[in-house]
Parts: C-alpha cells; sequence; structure tokens
C-alpha cells in the first residue's frame, strides 16, 4: 500500500539539492529567455523578398501563424522546464529519504513471555482453546521474545526464548492441529472402519509426537509446581533487566509427588519478579471446588492475575485481551521514534513527471 511519506532522515542533504536545483533553473531560464528573443522561423524583413507576388499578398496570415508556432514552443518550453524541476525536486526528497515516524516501546521489546501449558489428561480437551489463545497473543506483538512449555509428569520446552515469529507460529499451528486430532481421535474411538483406522492411527502419532517428553515418570502425572517452576526458569539469565510474564494453563488435578508444590512455586515466581497469569483451564462444573480455589488463591497471593474460563460467554480470547492490556499499562514503557522508509509515492510520482518531460521534449522537436 502507497503511503505519504510525513518526515525525512537526510534534511541537509534536500537542502543542498534544492540550492542546485534553484541554480539550475535560474540559468535554464535566463538560457530560455535569450533564446526566445532570437526565435523566429522566418525573418519579418527578408520574407517578402523570398515569397513570390501571390504568397505577399498573404503575409498578413503568414504573420499570425507564425505567432501561435511561437508561443505554442515557448508554451511546451515552459511545460518542459516546469517538469524538469519537478523531477529536480522530487529527486533530492528521494536523495532525503522520506519516510514515516513510528513510535517505538524500547521496554515493551524487552519484553518476555513463557507460555506454559498442562498437557495432562484433564486438560487436553481445553488446550486447544487455549494454544489458539496463545497464537492470538503473537499476534499482538512485535519484537519480544516468547517460549512455550508443556508439561505434565515432566516439563518440555516445545521452543525456548526467541523473537523468530514465524518459527514461533509454526510451532503453535503444529501444536494446534495436534490437539485437533485428539478431538477427532475421541470421536473416532471404536471406529471399525479401515479408513476411519487409518486416520485414527495417523492422529494418534500427531498426538504422541506433541506430547512426547512429558510423562517420564509414568507414576505420576499432572504434577502442577513441577511444571510451574520449569517454566519460571525458562527465562535463563535474569540480570538482563527485561520484563518476564508466565501464562500459566491448568486445572490444578495433582495426580503425584512433585518435587514443588503450586504455592511453593509461584512464591518463586514472585520472588523472581516474574508476573503470573493464570487460566482455570478445566471443568466449568469445578469452579469453587478444591483445586479451583487452591489455584486461584497460589496466583492472587503472589500478586498475579486468575482467570476462571470454560467454553463459554469468558472466553479464552477475553481472558488473552485483558492480559495483553494489563501487560501494557504494568509496563508504562518509555517510547522513542524511528523513521521507517516511505519512498513509493516519491518514485511512482517521479516516474509519471519524467515521463511526461519525455513526450514533452519528443514534441518540441517535431
Amino acid at each position: 500500500m502507497v503511503t505519504i511519506p510525513t518526515s525525512i532522515a537526510w534534511p541537509v542533504a534536500l537542502i543542498i539539492f534544492i540550492a542546485i536545483v534553484l541554480v539550475v533553473i535560474v540559468l535554464t531560464y535566463l538560457n530560455t529567455r535569450l533564446g526566445f528573443k532570437h526565435l523566429h522561423l522566418v525573418d519579418p524583413k527578408e520574407k517578402y523578398f523570398i515569397l513570390s507576388d501571390v504568397v505577399q499578398n498573404q503575409g498578413k496570415k503568414l504573420d499570425k501563424e507564425l505567432e501561435v508556432i511561437e508561443k505554442t514552443y515557448k508554451r511546451f518550453t515552459k511545460m518542459r522546464i516546469f517538469c524538469f524541476t519537478l523531477v529536480l525536486i522530487l529527486a533530492a526528497v528521494l536523495c532525503a529519504r522520506p519516510g514515516d515516524v513510528k513510535p517505538v516501546s524500547e521496554q515493551l521489546n524487552t519484553r518476555d513471555i513463557v507460555l506454559c501449558l498442562d498437557v495432562s489428561g484433564s486438560t487436553l480437551p481445553y488446550d486447544k482453546e487455549i494454544l489458539t489463545a496463545y497464537k492470538q497473543i503473537v499476534n499482538t506483538l512485535s519484537g519480544e521474545r516468547m517460549a512455550l512449555s508443556i508439561f505434565n509428569s515432566t516439563s518440555r520446552s516445545v521452543f525456548p526464548l526467541t523473537n523468530d515469529y514465524s518459527l514461533i507460529a509454526r510451532s503453535l499451528n503444529n501444536a494446534i492441529s495436534a490437539m485437533s486430532s485428539f478431538a477427532q481421535t475421541s470421536i473416532q474411538t471404536g471406529a471399525s472402519s479401515g479408513t476411519d483406522a487409518q486416520s485414527t492411527s495417523s492422529n494418534m502419532q500427531d498426538i504422541l509426537y506433541f506430547l512426547a517428553g512429558t510423562s517420564s515418570k509414568t507414576e505420576d502425572s499432572s504434577l502442577i509446581g513441577d511444571g510451574l517452576m520449569n517454566c519460571a526458569i525458562a527465562f535463563g539469565n535474569t540480570s538482563e533487566g527485561r520484563s518476564r510474564s508466565i501464562v500459566f494453563a491448568t486445572d490444578n488435578i495433582l495426580s503425584g509427588n512433585p518435587i514443588y508444590s503450586l504455592d511453593e512455586s509461584a512464591k518463586y515466581v514472585q520472588d523472581q519478579g516474574i508476573k503470573l497469569y493464570t487460566i482455570y483451564s478445566g471443568v466449568t462444573a469445578l469452579q469453587g471446588q478444591e483445586n479451583e480455589i487452591q489455584l486461584r488463591n497460589a496466583t492472587q497471593d503472589n500478586n498475579g492475575y486468575y482467570f476462571f474460563t470454560a467454553k463459554g460467554a469468558n472466553s479464552v480470547q477475553s481472558i488473552i485481551n485483558n492480559i495483553v492490556a494489563t501487560e501494557q499499562k504494568e509496563l508504562n514503557p518509555d517510547s522513542k521514534s524511528i523513521v521507517e522508509d516511505r519512498p513509493e509515492l516519491i518514485i511512482y510520482s517521479l516516474l509519471l513527471i519524467f515521463s511526461a518531460y519525455l513526450v514533452i521534449c519528443w514534441r518540441l522537436k517535431q
């Protein structure tokens, strides 16, 4: 899309170029004025000696024709000078790098976000929604680093902290596809036809590939505290002065003996200066039950933000919007500006006017 530039990066270049253009215009104008004084296709004093007696009777008519020709020549010459001047001015503006001033928040670009997802059996029906919302977070950001860590009895990093948004989008798409396969496999369980059996087998491969490395402890599952702790240490070096946040999705249904309890991990997250955003991703009927209350208290007692969600009016999308808005407000970034080059309009105008200049030059030669 062609946009109108609002600033120039090199104003000194523009000033110098305009000064040169003015000199060229003045010299060209003076030369043209002198040339006009000597522009006579036929000398009025001699033409009657050249023409025959019959033509001499039409002398006045010839004078008028010559006058029209001379005026037309002068008009086209002025148009040529005007177009040439515009070409030089546009070339000067192009050399000065026209562009737009874009405010950039340096602090927002030093924001790290770890997406932390429970992939135990009880949360799998809700993980596609959560992953889709995670992908929408990516679409709202520019320059921030993101990571995705999934856990059950053990944790796996799907991708580490990175601002390679093509990698992030591709990984999230693969994860969403795997969760879609889980839904299809659930529907096709018990299928008898060969086609359905092959489809079910393919879906299971996608699911197992995505969940690989999250069930290394076969005697345990859904170790919530350990999963959150692994997400907290995924930030690595904490001395870089970067803003850090965890978007944590779980139903807090523990089945096993974790190394860290949920309260211990949440306290560690707060002590490290990491913002915790917890999304309950479980059965709606369990709201107000012990597991859900414990998850909410562990989050809010450590200055985190808690969201209860399920399929329905309180959608994952609205929760993610609140997370992004709150995060931007709390950062209170110091803004700076950069200039993005926008030469398209100048280039198109330059080509159009230069084409007109060539047409006028061709017409003058006729």
